[in-house]
């Protein structure tokens, strides 16, 4: 019986250290997350100012897409701003969905919201197939949004495993290189990178 009992303290404790582990774990990923909008929302309203100016209602998707060669208006797709959402529709394009049935009289109806910044950052995290997990991931994203995929350069040479930004590669042993064959239009690519 002490045995048993010893055994059954034993698998409490042990469940309830993973549950703490598990728990931890899951606070700090939100955590950093939560740290990493943060860091991209003031860096794009930063670099946003530095190139037009500073708008003191704030920015818009319009003004984003002007701005930022490396952003589409699909990446605004849920993106919550002042009076409603932004919902995008292939054939449409970006709408708004207003939260009342009468549009605004405000100047910044239309002004990209905190929960709004947190939707971006996570369509474009989406779209680049890119988890930035550190402030160097973060960056090579920034940069990829400021300008743009084509100016986007990755050394991809020493991997044998790699995405290009649109397919997946490999490099046989004879050195010949074998690609999915996907089209992605412009606004589809993602950033290149190593995956072995």
């Amino acid at each position: 019986m002490k045995k048993f009992v010893i055994l059954f303290a034993f698998v409490i404790l042990v469940v309830v250290i993973f549950f703490v582990s598990v728990t931890s774990t899951e606070k700090d990923e939100k955590e950093l997350r939560s740290l990493l909008v943060e860091t991209f929302q003031t860096q794009i309203v930063y670099e946003a100012t530095e190139r037009i100016g500073k708008h003191e209602e704030g920015f818009t998707a319009s003004m984003f897409v002007d701005i930022f060669p490396g952003l589409f208006y699909r990446d605004f797709d849920g993106v919550e701003v002042m009076v409603g959402v932004h919902i995008y529709d292939y054939d449409e394009g970006l709408s708004l969905i207003f939260s009342n049935d009468s549009p605004p009289v405000l100047s910044d109806y239309n002004v990209i919201s905190d929960k709004g910044y947190e939707t971006l950052f996570h369509n474009i995290t989406q779209r680049s197939r890119s988890t930035p997990e550190t402030e160097d991931d973060l960056i090579e994203i920034m940069e990829w949004i400021y300008n743009g995929t084509q100016a986007l350069v990755v050394d991809l040479s020493d991997c044998n495993n790699y995405f290009d930004g649109c397919n997946n590669c490999s490099v046989d042993n004879s050195g010949m290189i074998i690609c999915t064959e996907i089209y992605c239009l412009p606004e589809e690519m993602g950033i290149p990178k190593c995956l072995d």
